[in-house]
């Protein structure tokens, strides 16, 4: 039935990758998918530098405060809401805010400020001093007055010359911690019982990761499928319009023809996508070794992800060869329905008309994954059994665990079987078309003429 196949797909693989849109496509986006995420990576690392050195920069130490409406206040309080840091300011009381430039340039301190704080119109105002000599940025002043904005009613109370005692009840901090059902009867809180606390944050992680794998993959094979689909109904109706295959047939069955030309473009199209795929992974790693050396390793998250995908049965062996193979079987099945319209269409302006019923059922399936299996934790199991919405979440589904090998086993074979199956009907109509010289035909027709003696 499949005679001489083999030298259909080596003619149409080689034809195709030869071709200088494919190359060029090919390498452009394979530099691309290596480059964004060593940018990113190196981007972000640089960005957190900035921050880490812009908070260096704060080497604000002593803080003159002048009063002109209660002189004594302990301003140190302010140290306590923790909103400027683990950096602790000290706050000096001073008459006058020359009196405390003249102090300030006598002891030479280039790391002080002067803050004068008044009354108007019932309410309380404040002004910053840089001194002359001072080492401070006008960076860090902006930084401290924000910092005042942001803790105003403490410092407020303060000025208002509130009693000490009463305002350390006021601002002192409340602390608590957190207990699992488990650590709570050991008498061990969330963040020291460190399993329990990776455990916690994997719950988190997951389901967003399994969303953002189902939706990555549905798109990734909705574009592959489309895109080389509409290749594969194009070639073959244009050689049958150029009565090519009337020659070739000669020597090869029709099943065999459909079988080599789809095969061959789409071998071409899941070789670029291993390259492109091969490029990501090779730009993630890269950038996050780089980022290592250049900023130090901030992206340290991502590795500690990425070390709990055993724990979290993301990515095994077994998983990622169930993910693959259906991968590309799911994109083969869809492609031999291109090949069944390609093959029922007399020219190219019926391939259009044609191509209309393959473009349906690929975007009902595309949809209905999105919509009814997007939240991987309530997605129903006939998704995965169901051939047309397996092939696009069948292949993230196994790869995050989200089915069982059992389930996956029988996809597979449904997946097999429908492929085979539209496989041999597009090989048949094809002959079938060959020498057909009657009416416009329609996918309901041809179905009709295949079962025909």
């Amino acid at each position: 039935m499949f005679h001489n196949m083999s030298k259909v797909f080596r003619f149409t693989f080689f034809n195709y990758i030869k071709q200088k849109s494919y190359k060029t496509a090919t390498v452009i986006f394979a530099v691309l998918l290596f480059a964004v995420p060593v940018a990113v990576f190196l981007i972000i690392g640089s960005i957190q530098k900035d921050e880490d050195e812009t908070e260096r920069e704060y080497r604000t130490e002593k803080v003159y405060v002048i009063n002109h409406e209660v002189e004594d206040v302990n301003y140190n309080l302010m140290n306590m809401n923790g909103m400027y840091g683990d950096h602790a300011l000290l706050y000096v009381n001073a008459a006058s805010v020359e009196g405390a430039l003249e102090e300030i340039e006598e002891n030479g301190e280039d790391v002080s400020l002067v803050m004068e704080i008044y009354e108007s119109n019932d309410r309380m105002y404040g002004r910053i001093i840089l001194p002359d000599e001072s080492s401070i940025s006008e960076d860090e002043a902006d930084h401290f007055d924000d910092y005042l904005d942001g803790s105003g009613y403490l410092f407020s109370v303060l000025a208002s010359g509130t009693s000490v005692d009463d305002m350390t009840k006021v601002s002192a901090p409340v602390s608590s911690d957190q207990y699992s059902v488990s650590g709570y009867e050991k008498g061990t809180d969330l963040f020291s019982d460190q399993d329990a606390l990776n455990e916690q944050n994997n719950e988190e992680i997951l389901p967003v990761f399994q969303m953002f794998l189902i939706l990555l993959s549905s798109l990734i094979i909705y574009m592959i499928i489309i895109f080389y689909g509409q290749g594969i109904m194009q070639s073959i109706v244009l050689e049958k319009s150029s009565k090519l295959m009337d020659t070739m047939l000669i020597s090869v069955t029709p099943e065999a023809m459909i079988a080599g030309k789809f095969l061959g473009v789409l071998s071409a199209g899941i070789l670029q996508l291993f390259l492109w795929i091969i490029s990501l992974v090779a730009g993630v790693i890269g950038g996050v070794k780089l980022e290592e050396i250049f900023f130090g390793g901030r992206s340290i998250a991502i590795i500690e992800f990425v070390k709990s995908f055993k724990a979290l049965h993301l990515f095994s062996v077994s998983g990622v060869i169930l993910g693959i193979v259906t991968m590309v079987l799911g994109i083969v099945m869809y492609t031999a329905m291109a090949a069944f319209c390609g093959a029922i269409s007399e020219n190219r302006e019926t391939v259009a008309s044609n191509q209309g019923i393959f473009m349906m059922v690929v975007l009902i399936s595309f949809y209905l994954v999105m919509f009814c299996g997007i939240n991987s934790e309530s997605a129903p199991l006939w998704l995965y059994i169901v051939p047309f919405t397996a092939a696009m979440i069948l292949p993230s589904g196994a790869v995050t665990g989200l089915v069982t090998p059992l389930i996956g086993c029988i996809s597979f074979v449904l997946l097999l079987v429908f492929t085979a199956a539209i496989t041999i009907m597009a090989g048949r109509i094809y002959k079938i078309m060959a020498l057909y010289k009657g009416n416009k035909i329609n996918v309901f027709k041809a179905v009709k003429m295949l079962f025909k003696k």
